[in-house]
């Protein structure tokens, strides 16, 4: 009743971040377990994150590779039941799992964690002496293990929509640009007929006074070559007159 209790004050007192959250689950687990320390990793790609930690060693790296990791080969199997590892300087996990020697750790308790029909985490706490849970413990480690699966689903949504709204946001940017772009077109093609239209109306009275000027030279000309032929005469008739 006592841990039934402490659950349900873990869940009542959530936060508004699913990470917080993953860490409270994470710690009540442990705590409750009496644990060296425990654990919640899930698998992104190629590596291995670690977001819920209590009492883990400082220098314990938060991401790394999953490959020969126990967590990793818990999420693989999947499945609802709580997986054991006793002994373990003495398995395989003792060359390929990264904590084992360097933290001395005899014992692995470990369940997977789903989101959405997949296994995506591992939830554990580890002992550096020998450790049997008891059927309380593997159902406590179920029940946590479901909780962290719901804060991941809403974590992962959370990111859905941040992401959606990056994406909403560089879509208005770019319809903002391309109605600027659009603007700025359409006032150079206001300004191009604008200019046309000066254009045609300065150029009727240049090609009059174009055509005048071109008109009067011609009649000027015209004008001196009469001029010439009238003095012509009148010089002719005065030297006969003499």
């Amino acid at each position: 009743m006592v841990i039934l209790a402490k659950i349900n004050h873990c869940f009542l007192s959530f936060w508004m971040d699913p990470i917080e959250n993953i860490n409270r689950l994470t710690a009540l687990c442990g705590e409750h377990m009496g644990a060296t320390w425990a654990l919640y990793s899930y698998l992104d790609g190629s590596l291995l994150h670690s977001i819920g930690r209590w009492q883990t060693p400082p220098d314990l790296k938060a991401v790394g590779k999953p490959n020969g990791q126990i967590c990793s080969d818990v999420i693989a199997r999947g499945g609802n039941e709580v997986i054991v590892v006793r002994n373990l300087p003495e398995t395989t996990y003792a060359q390929t799992d990264r904590t084992v020697i360097p933290y001395g750790l005899l014992t692995y308790v470990g369940c997977a964690v789903r989101r959405h029909g997949h296994y995506i985490g591992s939830l554990c706490v580890v002992y550096q002496q020998d450790f049997v849970p008891s059927e309380a413990d593997r159902r406590l480690m179920g029940i946590i293990a479901s909780a962290i699966g719901v804060q991941e689903e809403r974590k992962k949504a959370e990111q859905e929509i941040r992401l959606a709204k990056e994406q909403a946001e560089s879509a208005l940017a770019d319809l903002k640009q391309t109605q600027d772009q659009l603007v700025r077109t359409q006032k150079m093609a206001s300004l191009g007929q604008l200019t046309a239209g000066i254009a045609h109306e300065i150029k009727n009275p240049l090609n009059f006074v174009n055509n005048f000027a071109e008109t009067s030279v011609e009649l000027i000309e015209e004008l001196k070559e009469e001029i010439k032929s009238v003095r012509g005469q009148f010089n002719d008739e005065a030297r006969e007159n003499v």
